[in-house]
C-alpha cells in the first residue's frame, strides 16, 4: 500500500516524531520503491481511472508483487494519484532516501511539464484536487524546517548537500528565505523575513555551520545566544527571546581559520 505510512507522514512534518520502529519505516518504503514504483507504465494495465501512461514513471497506489492480488482487488487500486506519491517522495526524504524521494518528485513534474498536462492541475478524483497541496511537503522535508509558534523554536536541517543551500519559508505570522553557505574559507547563514514578524526563543541549525563562540549579527547589533550541541545539530537559546521584522535579517559569519571556528 503506497499511503501505509501517511501518519508518519504526517507526524514528521508537525514534529511529533517516531510513530512506529523506524526500521520498519525503512523497510516500508524500501517496499514501496520496489514493487509500486513503475518506470515505465507501457505494461501496466488500469482499467479505472488514468492519470500515467506509456513511458511515463509513477508509483502505484497498490501493488501485488507475489501474485496474489484478489479477484476483486481494492477500489483504484492501479491508479496513479500525485498527492500520495508526495507524500511517500517526503517521508523518504525525512528517513534519508534522498535521491530516491527527488527520483519520484522529478517523475511527476515531468508528467506535468506543461506539454503532456497542466502543471497547475495534478488531476486526482477531480481537476485542482486539494491532495496534490501535499506537493509543499518536500521543501519542508528538503530545507529541515519547522516552527513551533508555542516554544518559538525554529529549525533548518537542510538534506540536500547543495552549497550554497537556499530555501523559502513560510509560518503563521511571517515568511521569508533560509541561506547556508559553507566554504574552505568561511560559513555563513542567514534566515531573512521578506514579510511579517518573527519570533525565535530556540534555533537549531547544522552544527558545522555554527562555530562554538558565535557571533550572531541583527540589523547591525550583536547577539550572542546559549549554544550546546546534540550530534550534528546545534541549538542557540535566546534570552530573552528575539524578533525578526520584514527585510531585517538574522546573520551568522565566520571566517574559517578564525579563533570562532577554530573553536567549532
Amino acid at each position: 500500500m503506497e499511503d501505509q505510512l501517511v501518519g508518519q507522514y504526517l507526524a514528521e512534518i508537525a514534529g511529533l516524531g517516531e510513530l512506529v520502529d523506524r526500521k520498519n519505516v525503512r523497510a516500508a518504503l524500501a517496499s514501496i520503491y520496489k514493487y509500486n514504483y513503475k518506470r515505465s507504465l507501457y505494461n501496466h494495465e488500469c482499467t479505472e481511472r488514468v492519470y500515467a501512461l506509456n513511458d511515463e514513471a509513477a508509483v502505484t497506489i497498490c501493488d501485488f508483487p507475489h501474485g496474489k492480488r484478489p479477484e476483486i482487488p481494492m477500489k483504484f487500486f492501479s491508479e496513479v494519484m500525485t498527492g500520495f506519491e508526495y507524500s511517500v517522495a517526503t517521508l523518504m526524504i525525512y528517513r534519508g532516501m534522498v535521491a530516491e524521494g527527488l527520483e519520484l518528485i522529478e517523475n511527476i513534474r515531468r508528467r506535468y511539464d506543461g506539454e503532456r498536462r497542466n502543471p497547475w492541475d495534478e488531476a486526482e478524483c477531480g481537476h485542482h484536487y486539494a491532495r496534490a497541496m501535499a506537493s509543499w511537503a518536500p521543501v519542508l522535508a528538503l530545507s529541515g524546517f519547522h516552527y513551533s509558534g508555542v516554544s518559538k523554536d525554529l529549525t533548518f536541517l537542510p538534506k540536500l548537500a547543495n552549497n550554497p543551500f537556499r530555501s523559502f519559508w513560510c509560518t503563521p505570522a511571517a515568511w521569508g528565505m533560509y541561506s547556508q553557505s559553507d566554504s574552505k574559507q568561511r560559513v555563513r547563514t542567514g534566515v531573512k523575513v521578506l514579510e511579517g514578524q518573527l519570533a525565535i526563543g530556540r534555533l537549531r541549525l547544522p552544527a558545522r555551520t555554527v562555530p562554538r563562540d558565535v557571533r550572531i549579527s541583527i540589523a547591525g547589533n550583536v547577539v550572542r545566544p546559549k549554544v550546546s550541541r546534540s550530534g550534528d545539530v546545534a541549538i542557540l537559546a535566546f534570552e530573552p527571546e528575539i524578533r525578526l521584522d520584514a527585510q531585517s535579517e538574522l546573520e551568522i559569519a565566520a571566517e574559517i581559520g578564525s579563533n570562532a571556528s577554530k573553536q567549532g
